[in-house]
This record gives C-alpha cells, sequence and structure tokens, in this order.
C-alpha cells in the first residue's frame, strides 16, 4: 500500500526506541516516535521547504538487516508506531527507513514519476546507534521542479554543472522516467527529484523533452547548496520550445525573489509577470539584469524608486506606474556629478531594449550639480533600443545650483561615442516641466538631448503632452525646447508633435524653440509634422530663435548639409518679445548656420506672430 512518508520537520528525526517481547507470541517490538502529526499526500510549501514526517500504513523499518513486519491501519496516522519483528535484535541498532538493508542509501539515477508528488522510497533515513533511542537522519535532499506550458512532457533530467553527483554511484545526472504519453502541464504541476545532498558551486540544469521533440533548458545559474531533508524549490517556469524559459512571477514576494538572484550574480535570468503585482517602500532597483522581463500587459505598481538602477537587458509589454520624488543625492550619482532618474530604468545601457512599455504616474526629481537627466523610461540611454512605448507620467526636473537639465517624456539624455540609439513609434502624453535655478534647459517630448555621436533614430515618435519651463525658473545658460527632442543629433523621420512649448523664464543667453526640435544637427529630417502650440515670452534681451519644425540647424561642425523633407507646420507659433538684437522666428526653421541648408517640399499652413 502507498506509504504517505515525508521530510520530518527538522532536518533530523528523533525516534525513540524500547525493547519489548510479547511473550505470548514471542515478537520482538520496537516503538518508534516522532514529531509532528501531519499526514500529508504531497510534497507542498509547508514550514520553509522542511516537511512533516508521520507514520502510515505499511510502512517498515529495517533493523541490522531484519525487516519489521508492515504497520496495519490501526498503527499509523501519528506520530508513535510499533513496529513488529519475528526475531529478537540486539544492539548496535542499524536501522533503515525508506529503503531494504540492501538498497544504497543514495538516490537512483534513473526515477519514476509521482503523480502524488514524491515517491516515498527516495525519501530514505538511517541511524546507527548502541543505545535503543535512535536519531534518524535523512539522507536525501529534494530538488522541486514548477513548471507550466502548453505541451507533454516525456523526458526530464536534473544535471548537475560542474559535475558533482546528484545520485547512486556518483552520478552527476538523473532522469525521471514518465508513464507512456507523457505528463501534459497545461496546468501548473511540481515535480520532484531526490538528489544527494552537497554544495553544486555551478549551480543545476534541467532538460525538458516534450513530445514533439522540442526542447528546453533552464535552472539554478547561480551556486547551490542542496540539504539533506529539505527541499529546493525552483522558480515556476513556463515551457518555451526550443528557446529561453521564462519564470512565472506572480506577486511582491517572487519578484523580490527574482530581483535577489539578479543581485547575486544571476545577471541572464528570463521572467514573466503573470499578474498585477505591488511593490511596497523596500522595493530597490534591480541592478545589472541582462536579461529578459516580459511584463505580460500586467501593471506593476507602488514605486518610489526605478524598476532597474542600470539595464543592460530587454523589458517588454510591462506597464509601470510610480511616483518618484528625488530630492538630493539620494539616488544614482554617474561620475563628474551626473545625475539621473528614470521610472523603468535609471540607466539604459549597451544593448537595452524596452519595448511595448508603458508608464504612468509622476517623477520628479531636485538636484544640484553639473548634469540632471531625467525621463520616464530612463534618465540616461547612452546605449538602447525603445519601440513602441507610451509615457503617461508627469516629468519634472528641478535644479537647485548650476546644474544643466535634460528632461524629456521618455529619455532624459542619451550619448555615445559609437553606440547609437533608436527610439521608434513611441508617444509621449506626460508633461515634461523643468523648474528652479538652472545653468542650461534641454527639453523635449520625446527626448531632452540626444547627442550621439553614431548614427541614431528618432522614428515615428508623437507627442501630445506639454513641454515647459517654469516662468519663475532661474536660468543663466541656453535652452533647446522641442516637441520631439531638445537637441538632437540624429536622423528624424515621420515625427509628430501635437503638445504645446511654453518658454517664459527671463535669460540673456539664446534660447531655440522648434515645434520638432529646439536645435538640430544632422542630415536628414522628413515626413514630421507639428500641429501643436510654440509659445515664447522673452522679457529680457537675448538671442531667440524659434520655428514651426526646427528653432536651429546646424551649429556644429558634425555635418556640412541639412535637409528638411515633406515636413508640415499646421499649428501655431506666439513670440512675445521685449528688446532683442537677435531674432530669428520662421514657420519651417528659424535660424541656420554653419551649413549647407536645403527644404523641399516642405508646407506650412499654421500661425506665426510676433510682438
Amino acid at each position: 500500500m502507498k506509504k504517505a512518508v515525508f521530510i520530518a520537520i527538522t532536518a533530523l528525526a528523533l525516534v525513540s526506541c524500547s525493547k519489548e517481547f510479547a511473550s505470548e507470541s514471542q515478537v520482538f517490538t520496537l516503538e518508534a516516535s516522532m514529531p509532528g502529526t501531519l499526514t500529508k499526500v504531497t510534497v507542498g510549501p509547508e514550514s520553509q521547504g522542511v516537511f512533516p514526517l508521520t507514520w502510515a500504513e505499511g510502512d517498515v523499518i529495517t533493523v541490522n538487516g531484519i525487516t519489521s513486519l508492515p504497520l496495519s491501519s490501526s498503527k499509523a496516522g501519528g506520530k508513535t508506531a510499533i513496529f513488529a519483528f519475528d526475531k529478537s535484535i540486539s544492539a548496535p541498532y542499524n536501522v533503515i527507513y525508506g529503503a531494504s538493508s540492501s538498497a544504497r542509501m543514495a538516490p537512483p539515477q534513473l526515477q519514476l514519476y509521482s503523480s502524488s508528488g514524491i515517491n516515498e522510497e527516495y525519501l530514505r533515513m538511517e541511524a546507527n546507534s548502541e543505545e535503543t533511542s535512535f536519531t534518524l537522519a535523512h539522507r536525501t535532499a529534494i530538488v522541486a521542479v514548477s513548471l507550466v506550458g502548453s505541451v507533454s512532457l516525456v523526458g526530464m533530467e536534473l544535471s548537475s554543472a560542474d559535475g558533482s553527483p546528484l545520485s547512486d554511484g556518483g552520478s552527476a545526472t538523473e532522469v525521471m522516467s514518465f508513464p507512456d504519453g507523457g505528463i501534459n502541464i497545461s496546468e501548473a504541476k511540481t515535480f520532484y527529484f531526490a538528489t544527494i545532498p552537497g554544495e553544486h558551486p555551478k549551480g543545476l540544469d534541467i532538460k525538458l523533452v516534450a513530445s514533439d521533440g522540442s526542447v528546453m533548458h533552464y535552472g539554478a545559474l547561480k551556486a547551490v547548496t542542496l540539504e539533506a531533508g529539505k527541499v529546493y524549490e525552483l522558480p515556476q517556469t513556463e515551457f518555451s520550445a526550443n528557446a529561453e524559459p521564462a519564470e512565472l512571477i506572480g506577486d511582491y514576494a517572487a519578484l523580490k525573489a527574482f530581483a535577489a538572484r539578479v543581485a547575486v550574480g544571476e545577471l541572464y535570468l528570463n521572467a514573466r509577470l503573470v499578474s498585477d503585482i505591488v511593490v511596497d517602500d523596500s522595493w530597490l532597483p534591480i541592478e545589472g539584469f541582462k536579461g529578459v522581463l516580459d511584463g505580460g500587459g500586467h501593471t506593476l505598481s507602488g514605486l518610489h524608486k526605478a524598476l532597474f538602477n542600470e539595464l543592460t537587458g530587454c523589458v517588454k509589454n510591462l506597464v509601470v506606474n510610480a511616483e518618484i520624488n528625488i530630492s538630493g543625492a539620494d539616488d544614482i550619482v554617474g561620475d563628474n556629478s551626473v545625475f539621473w532618474a528614470g521610472i523603468i530604468a535609471n540607466r539604459l545601457y549597451t544593448y537595452s531594449s524596452v519595448s511595448n512599455c508603458i508608464t504612468e504616474g509622476s517623477i520628479s526629481y531636485t538636484q544640484w550639480g553639473k548634469e540632471l537627466r531625467v525621463g520616464a523610461v530612463a534618465g540616461y540611454a547612452p546605449r538602447g533600443t525603445i519601440l513602441s512605448c507610451v509615457n503617461r507620467a508627469s516629468v519634472t526636473a528641478t535644479g537647485d545650483g548650476s546644474a544643466i537639465v535634460q528632461a524629456g517624456g521618455l529619455i532624459g539624455r542619451n550619448y555615445a561615442s559609437s553606440d547609437e540609439i533608436i527610439i521608434r513609434n513611441c508617444r509621449n502624453e506626460g508633461t515634461v516641466l523643468v523648474k528652479g535655478a538652472l545653468k542650461g534647459v534641454y527639453a523635449g517630448g520625446i527626448i531632452g538631448m540626444m547627442d550621439s555621436r553614431h548614427t541614431s533614430v528618432l522614428s515615428g515618435d508623437v507627442n501630445c503632452g506639454s513641454v515647459s519651463i517654469d516662468p519663475s525658473a532661474s536660468i543663466s545658460g541656453e535652452v533647446r525646447l522641442g516637441g520631439i527632442a531638445g537637441y538632437a543629433l540624429a536622423e528624424l523621420e515621420n515625427c509628430l508633435n501635437y503638445g504645446t512649448l511654453h518658454s517664459a523664464a527671463p535669460m540673456t543667453q539664446p534660447q531655440s524653440v522648434g515645434g520638432i526640435a529646439g536645435q538640430i544637427i544632422t542630415s536628414s529630417v522628413s515626413g514630421c509634422v507639428n500641429s501643436g502650440t510654440i509659445v515664447l515670452d522673452a522679457p529680457q534681451a537675448g538671442v531667440i530663435r524659434a520655428g514651426g519644425i526646427l528653432a536651429y540647424a546646424g551649429g556644429d561642425s558634425v555635418v556640412n548639409s541639412i535637409n528638411l523633407s515633406s515636413c508640415s507646420f499646421t499649428g501655431s507659433m506666439e513670440v512675445n518679445v521685449a528688446s532683442h538684437s537677435s531674432i530669428y522666428v520662421k514657420a519651417i526653421t528659424g535660424l541656420y548656420s554653419d551649413i549647407t541648408y536645403t527644404e523641399t517640399d516642405c508646407i506650412s499652413s499654421g500661425s506665426v506672430s510676433v510682438k
């Protein structure tokens, strides 16, 4: 009969035994006591991976090579049981539970699938003592593999990455045998391997084979210690045929566990959210992530800090709702007192990718220092790709001293000497506001400053939010304001602005406000349309540049010529000035210099007013 045998509440189960003779039958008996009263039929999440043990009908123990008679139902179900033998036994006592006296004590390399959880014959314990009181010590550890997917599994292997033994005979691989046809995992199931306790410095690998022949590898990529009498649980994972598997994250505890694994070096993990998750104030940004996080269309909310610090991996299909308010030096500081902050990541780096994501809520950063970079997706993005993302969060950057602010609806600043950034088919619906004491301003609906020295692209991007400088701001340097980009060293194509641009702060330095870009340094701008409103109030003297598409083209030696093609200005532009010696206001481009400038098929039907 099936045994209901489970791992003890502690790693060692104490069994007290006393000799007793029934004179009428001359049967030798041992009374065994174990802690715990709960009988379970599967291994489950009980008491942090250590499980209760009770005696069950049919249980036997072997003492000095002699096997007891099976327990009857009347003797089972509790923490004590009396085992009967057909002959007497003398000390020292060598007790085995869960295996015959001739069986090896290590789990076998080939293990059978058990629908009830773990095959009890693998949960072996033993004791050796001169005394009549025994301590049964667990000899096996358990690895739990939780899976879901639209396949039937016909094969499963557990291996140690460094070749350290897991099973009988010193093998580094264990194989689970399934019944004919395999096991369907369309509903989540957990499988259990019994293993030798020990350390595995390079982690564990799971190989899964589906009935159609597709294969998936995954596992624990960090050092793993398997303890006797305990269960090591791998995160629930979705089967992904011949591709990278994804761990399933269903609550905040699982998200924090995922972040903790990344923090200790498992940088290439792949995961997918399976429910909305609310974080609390204990959240800290994930460091150095290089894998894939798929939001599955779910919302991550409650953030008061970025989801990631530096992101080198991929984030997709995720909604992030945050209320981030940073003041002073309580967040990331880069070299030379450069500060940056974002909602999805403080910084995107290397070959990072953010796609089909939505940011909501707000991000506000008050700082002093050389530069302040703020954006809803990321504050700083030296490299990376942002595709089909929407920002609905408000972005506010406040300088407190001599800061140069770079603020954008999606990205604060990009800069890279040899790598590109691509922002394609993204949309900003949030406000971008710059405040405080500032040395200079670069602000845009999509990106504040795009200063890549390699080929970068803004394509198909749309701004519907306002981009403005607070009238009370104190600005000692230049201003670049744009519906798409404040400053862009990039190719622009098919970008649209519907938002309002407003600059009213007093200043004596040049300011450039353009429907698409404040300043552009590139060879091509094509198919861009500004239907938004530009309002530039200039109460003090200074150079004024304003344009329905571009405020200022050129001004750098990077390119020798710029061509605008198929661009349209259909909005309105109002420039209110005091006494200015230099005013450049035009429907398409306010000013171009140091370049050869051409327009092809550009149309203006918008209004321009200078007072």
